[in-house]
């Protein structure tokens, strides 16, 4: 059930840390929730929009429809970018952020958006950057990255789309009157600023449950120590994607339930909790783990506890407590298990099911951890190494007796032949270098 590309556990202090990338995919079909709607916000927003979409003129209205048509079965997609169609929360955000683009195109440069030129582009996202151009709210931008990143999509779409068009035109017309297009968004900054967020310890955690009901107790704790996303990973976990190995609970975290990649890991701080949560709960394998879990509901309990402890007070993560959500335990998490000696950064991203290191690179400099390598952890196998030595010491040997020797035979046949019996052998020249 389970492809072996397993991490190598490491024991420290007690903890086991233990995670796979998920093989192919279990035969029970547990059925996937989408807990914040996506896929009926854009099917609400394609009948609204179906008539071409509103606030933007006729041509860019479609060129976004054709674009998202595409995305939606994941044709033209970048060579370089995930292969297959594209979730409902990344149609709605790519259908969202094209629109406003486009708006601000026919606003500022009376042109579609397919008619930007370079300086243009340059020019669109540094004044959202700065503050010159802002939202329809009259704020600032927050991540203005975003609209780079899928205004970059779009563009590599479009020139991909267009060159299949001009070639085409050449094969049945032998010329084709389409332009060039030219790559206008090679120099464009996309780089994600590094994010807020509410950050408690371990022990602020620990301080906390005491003042929650059981049933929250072990889902914060759960959210805590297996880093799953929220809400969308959380809810669509069932009671038979849990195993018991021994004294230690595995998670699996199905392919079509994640963001990215179905994975395995082992819980290693709330096992006990979770136990005596299954046996009080009766819950069948077919079950959802956290059935009771609501994401609005349960973000106003974590605030008002945590508020109730500390007082709304701003966190290290440079978010107030008011502000906590599910996600503050993934990030929290996360740095707790960053911090601990032995885990690496490959079990960690395997756990979290991060594609690449960036998230917790954040979460590496945010902690203040450097280089340092402790010499507790430098262990020497002296029986080893003793054999080693003696090793290179007996090759060295043999061949310095092997070089002494040739340079004998050498000298030897300067002036004459080496004879074997009755036949002679011509004199081989050998380097000294041997």
């Amino acid at each position: 059930m389970v492809k072996e590309t397993y991490v190598q556990t490491k024991q420290n202090s007690g903890i086991g840390f233990k995670s796979f990338r998920m093989g192919p995919k279990t035969h029970i079909k547990n059925e996937v929730i989408d807990p914040l709607k996506k896929q009926q916000q854009y099917d609400h927003w394609k009948e609204k929009n179906k008539a071409g979409i509103g606030g933007i003129n006729k041509g860019n209205s479609d060129i976004i429809w054709s674009f998202l048509k595409d995305m939606e079965r994941g044709i033209n997609v970048a060579k370089r970018s995930k292969k297959g169609k594209r979730s409902p929360a990344r149609l709605n955000a790519l259908a969202c952020h094209l629109k406003r683009i486009s708006e601000l195109c026919e606003k500022y440069y009376k042109k579609d958006i397919t008619e930007l030129k370079r300086e243009e582009v340059h020019e669109l996202f540094d004044n959202m950057k700065d503050g010159t151009i802002l939202t329809k709210k009259g704020t600032q931008y927050i991540s203005p990255e975003d609209y780079i990143k899928d205004f970059i999509c779009f563009w590599n779409w479009f020139r991909k789309v267009e060159s299949f068009k001009r070639e085409q035109d050449i094969i049945e017309k032998g010329k084709s009157k389409r332009k060039e297009v030219f790559d206008i968004v090679e120099y464009l900054e996309r780089s994600r600023s590094e994010n807020t967020f509410v950050y408690f310890t371990y022990d602020e955690l620990k301080k906390v449950l005491p003042h929650l009901k059981k049933d929250y107790q072990i889902l914060a704790l759960f959210l805590f120590d297996s880093i799953t996303r929220s809400p969308s990973e959380i809810t669509n976990i069932y009671v038979n994607d849990l195993n018991f190995e021994g004294d230690e609970i595995y998670v699996t975290i199905r392919e079509e339930a994640s963001k990215t990649y179905g994975r395995k890991f082992n819980l290693i701080l709330c096992e006990d909790k979770l136990k005596e949560y299954l046996r009080r709960k009766k819950l069948k394998p077919t079950d959802r783990l956290f059935p009771f879990y609501k994401t609005a509901t349960f973000n106003k309990k974590m605030q008002k506890t945590f508020i109730k402890v500390f007082g709304d007070m701003m966190t290290e993560g440079n978010k107030p407590f008011s502000e906590i959500t599910g996600y503050a335990f993934r990030h929290s998490g996360s740095c707790y298990l960053r911090s601990l000696k032995g885990i690496t950064m490959d079990k960690l991203m395997v756990r979290g099911g991060w594609t690449s290191l960036k998230r917790i690179n954040y979460y590496t400099k945010f902690l203040g951890l450097d280089g340092r390598i402790e010499r507790d952890n430098v262990i020497e196998e002296n029986s080893v190494n003793e054999s080693l030595m003696r090793l290179v010491e007996t090759q060295n040997k043999e061949l310095s007796d092997l070089r002494h020797k040739i340079t004998q035979l050498i000298e030897v046949n300067a002036t004459s032949q080496i004879k074997v019996g009755n036949l002679p052998l011509q004199t081989v020249e050998v380097s000294k270098n041997v």
